[in-house]
């Protein structure tokens, strides 16, 4: 279960007279999985169910990152994307279930957090990886 949080934020500026500015109010949503993801220090993020197995690791990664994937339907088509934690999309490898490492080179990528997103038949998996 995720729980989401809202808080709004102003900048205020006051320069060398004494007068004031404040910004208008920015609105900032997190969860409590990227929370816990951004605090976790483990070096492989796996998910698992009675079926189906997805890890992702080096965690962080400096230049290829490894996805593992196990018990996936066979014969379907496996999408993998990387995205910014915002959504922007930076790259996208279309391959078949029947692999179950597929490595992906993020080393053009800037140093930061980043999610990876595995789609197989109605399967969609959401992955957090810090790149260095």
């Amino acid at each position: 279960m995720s729980v989401h949080h809202k808080t709004a934020t102003a900048a205020k500026a006051t320069d060398d007279s004494s007068a004031t500015t404040t910004s208008t109010a920015v609105t900032v949503s997190a969860s409590n999985t990227l929370a816990k993801a951004m605090n976790e220090q483990q070096n492989i993020q796996s998910i698992s169910s009675e079926t189906v197995s997805i890890t992702v690791g080096p965690n962080p990664a400096t230049s290829l990152l490894s996805v593992f994937t196990n018990g996936l339907q066979k014969n379907k088509e496996l999408k993998i994307s990387v995205l910014s934690i915002t959504g922007k999309l930076f790259k996208t490898i279309q391959t078949n279930t029947s692999n179950q490492i597929v490595k992906v080179n993020v080393s053009s990528l800037a140093a930061g957090m980043y999610l990876v997103q595995i789609v197989s038949g109605d399967m969609l998996v959401h992955k957090q990886f810090f790149k260095q």
